[in-house]
């Protein structure tokens, strides 16, 4: 009898195994939605991206500079300074929005991020820690919570750079990964 009892408890425990398993992986995202994007490779207005503009520090401080690879562009920010970049019309739905970029910094410096959300509770920034990486690497932050900005859209992007040094920036991207067919996990 106690044979049977363990020969069903396994079979439940596979069963249940199981099913967390096909569980788990029904609940993985699905489709990724490139919400914004900005390469530095586009147009130039006044030497710098069109629409980026400067909210603090001088024209020196804010320019577009050939990368590590040839024919690669970026934003380099020197000293002091903030630029504020433009938005997006996608419209975000969740359940996560992520930000990335690939950046570096000199010793002494910082890069911080806001992305500027706008919807019915109004205009407001979503703080992405500074980072300080002094070698080219990719930044990834899960923005508002999963659902904090849902039905929002970005009205901008803003770069504050801290310290006496240089940070460039090549690339910003923001995607919204979310679920197939309208699917949800809870």
């Amino acid at each position: 009898m106690s044979h049977l009892r363990s020969t069903r408890w396994r079979g439940r425990a596979l069963w249940l195994g199981l099913g967390a398993l096909v569980a788990g992986y029904a609940c993985e995202p699905t489709v990724v939605t490139r919400a914004y994007l900005q390469d530095f490779e586009g147009e130039r207005c006044d030497g710098a991206p069109c629409g980026w503009e400067r909210s603090t520090g001088t024209p020196e401080q804010a320019t577009w500079v050939e990368t590590i690879h040839p024919g690669e562009h970026a934003l380099r920010l020197s000293g002091i300074v903030s630029v504020r970049g433009p938005g997006s019309d996608v419209v975000l739905v969740g359940p996560d929005v992520i930000l990335q970029m690939t950046a570096r910094c000199d010793p002494g410096s910082n890069l911080a991020v806001d992305v500027i959300v706008v919807d019915e509770l109004g205009t407001r920034p979503l703080r992405v820690d500074p980072i300080a990486a002094d070698a080219w690497s990719l930044t990834s932050v899960t923005l508002g919570g999963g659902g904090d900005i849902s039905n929002s859209r970005i009205a901008a992007i803003a770069l504050i750079k801290t310290g006496s040094t240089s940070c460039e920036i090549g690339e910003i991207w923001v995607d919204e990964v979310g679920f197939g067919n309208g699917l949800t996990c809870s």
